[in-house]
């Protein structure tokens, strides 16, 4: 599935906010991300900012596509690893 039909799912609809869980390190790419996500924000928003900043410079170097490795850290900070909450209306 090409990267911007990924994007129309309905879980990147969804506002979200960040939380206070620690991250191991400043800088890295969990932390700013939730730098990014201080204020309520759309995720599908959310990660193309990421996307256009400086942060492809945290996904660790492999052979797979920078914008699907960001898209997939950003959906699992919300899904699984409980960086990102759904933000309250």
């Amino acid at each position: 599935m090409h990267e911007s039909e990924e994007l129309r799912k309905p879980v990147y609809d969804t506002v979200v906010v960040a939380t206070n869980k620690h991250t191991r390190r400043r800088d890295s790419f969990f932390d700013v991300l939730q730098k990014e996500a201080a204020q309520p924000i759309v995720l599908r928003e959310l990660i193309e900012r990421l996307i256009h900043s400086e942060v492809s410079r945290l996904v660790p170097r492999s052979k797979k596509d920078p914008k699907m490795v960001i898209r997939v850290r950003t959906r699992d900070a919300y899904t699984r690893l409980e960086y990102l909450r759904k933000a309250i209306p």
